[in-house]
Formats: structure tokens, C-alpha cells, sequence
């Protein structure tokens, strides 16, 4: 690479690492965090497992013929022996 195609790179690498921190600079200045994450109410009705006063209780949209909400009830199953009367789990059918 002759002298000037070097100076040239220079310059430019620079010029992209000051319009970069200028960049990440004003992305900060505007970014707020919210207070809290955006939650959405979703009524827990249909067949459940747990008791109605349970602390924590997990919705579950689902569809008989899908294989990834099949790959989930191992998981689910687990959390039900595990946190046995502190978990309900309410299904609700969503087909696909």
C-alpha cells in the first residue's frame, strides 16, 4: 500500500471512529430505560393445574400439533413437581 492510499485509510478509519463515539454519545443521551417493562393482562381461563390463589401462575398458549409446544412439557412437568401448590398453570388452546 503506497504512502497516500495509507494517509487516506487513516483519515477515514478516524473519521468513522469520531462519527461512531459522536453517534453511541447521542444514543445515550436519548435512550431512558422505563421504569418498568411493558406488561400486557392476559386472562388466565381454561384448564389449569394448581391452586387458584397460587403466586405465580404461567399461561400457556399452545397447539396440539405443534412440535415446539410439545418440546415444552418436559419443562412444564418439571415445574410442576418442583414447585408443587406455588405455580398454576393454566392452558389455553391457540392453533396454529
Amino acid at each position: 500500500m503506497g504512502r497516500r492510499a495509507q494517509r487516506f485509510a487513516h483519515r477515514f478509519l478516524l473519521c468513522a471512529l469520531a462519527a461512531a463515539l459522536t453517534a453511541g454519545v447521542a444514543l445515550a443521551d436519548h435512550e431512558t430505560a422505563p421504569a418498568e417493562p411493558p406488561r400486557v393482562a392476559v386472562e388466565a381461563a381454561g384448564p389449569s393445574i394448581g391452586p387458584a390463589d397460587a403466586p405465580v401462575t404461567i399461561v400457556e398458549f399452545s397447539d396440539f400439533q405443534c412440535p415446539f409446544c410439545a418440546a415444552l412439557q418436559p419443562t412444564l412437568k418439571r415445574i410442576k413437581t418442583e414447585y408443587a401448590g406455588r405455580v398454576r398453570l393454566v392452558f389455553r388452546h391457540f392453533p396454529l
